[in-house]
Formats: structure tokens, C-alpha cells, sequence
């Protein structure tokens, strides 16, 4: 399945009822990707914690060259440097981080359901319609006219006396 999240992203306000119908597709689309993706991370994390045990074991038991006496604090520390390990845990972080990605991807996609659903209802509400009172601006129009001639002629009056 492809994934082009910047595009499915995008809302097209002149064709709301599309977005609609593509919305829970794509809903389900991210959502089982970013499952898969944490269920991709969690196994990486339990072969990280693996790794290091099975070294730790190692190390306790074979022992360390170049160190007489294994504390658990010793062992674990060599633990860390071993190439294993490194590699086991950037693969973990590289998986981690892909599924949050995906995590935000699915709380986008919650939060464009909600934009949908505020565009809708500003539509329904005519938000986005002409000017319905055209008759009422012609009115008040006017009225402000009839209003600076009367203004202007209290104060004609008023010099005058």
C-alpha cells in the first residue's frame, strides 16, 4: 500500500462529500499501519533486552578479558558497547520512530475528520454564500443618507439663530 501522507492529508473544500467517503479508508489504512509499525517496534525493543541479557549472561560467565572480577554493573556496561547490542538498538529506535510517525499520521487524520466535519456545517449554515441582504444594505444606505441630511440641516437651522 502506498502512503502519501501530505496528499491524503489535504482537504478539498469544493468536494466535501469525497472526503467524506475517502476519510475512514484512509482512517483504516494509517491506523493499520501504525499498528503494525508499534507491533514492529515492540518485538525490536524485546530483541534489544534480549541481546543484552544473553551478553550480560556472557559476559558473567566467561568473563571479561582483560578484567579479573565481573560485577553485574561491569557486565552490563560491556553489554553496551558489544556491536549486537548497538545494532539491535538503532533498530529499535528506527522502528520507534516509524511508529509515531504513523501514530501522528492517525491523530492528523482524526483531526481532518473534525475539519470535515466544521466545514460541513459552516456549508450548511451558508457560511460560504452571497450576500443575502442586498436589499437591507440598499435600505441602510439609505437610511445613513437621510440621516447626514437631517444632521446637516439641525445644524443650519442652528446657525441661523
Amino acid at each position: 500500500m502506498k502512503y502519501n501522507f501530505k496528499e491524503d492529508i489535504k482537504i478539498n473544500e469544493d468536494n466535501l462529500q469525497e472526503e467524506w467517503i475517502k476519510q475512514p479508508m484512509l482512517f483504516w489504512k494509517y491506523s493499520k499501519k501504525a499498528k503494525e509499525l508499534r507491533a514492529k517496534a515492540i518485538k525490536a525493543n524485546e530483541k534489544t533486552k534480549l541481546i543484552k541479557s544473553e551478553l550480560i549472561l556472557k559476559a558473567s560467565k566467561d568473563g571479561i578479558e582483560g578484567i579479573d572480577r565481573i560485577s553485574d554493573v561491569k557486565a552490563e556496561a560491556w553489554a553496551r558497547t558489544q556491536q549486537e547490542y548497538l545494532q539491535a538498538k538503532e533498530e529499535w529506535e528506527n522502528a520507534e520512530l516509524e511508529a509515531e510517525i504513523f501514530d501522528a499520521a492517525v491523530y492528523a487524520l482524526v483531526q481532518k475528520k473534525t475539519a470535515l466535519e466544521n466545514l460541513v456545517r459552516l456549508t450548511l449554515g451558508d457560511y460560504y454564500s452571497y450576500p443575502k441582504y442586498e436589499e437591507a444594505g440598499k435600505e441602510l444606505k439609505t437610511k445613513v443618507k437621510k440621516a447626514i441630511v437631517s444632521s446637516s440641516k439641525l445644524s443650519e437651522k442652528e446657525e441661523d439663530k
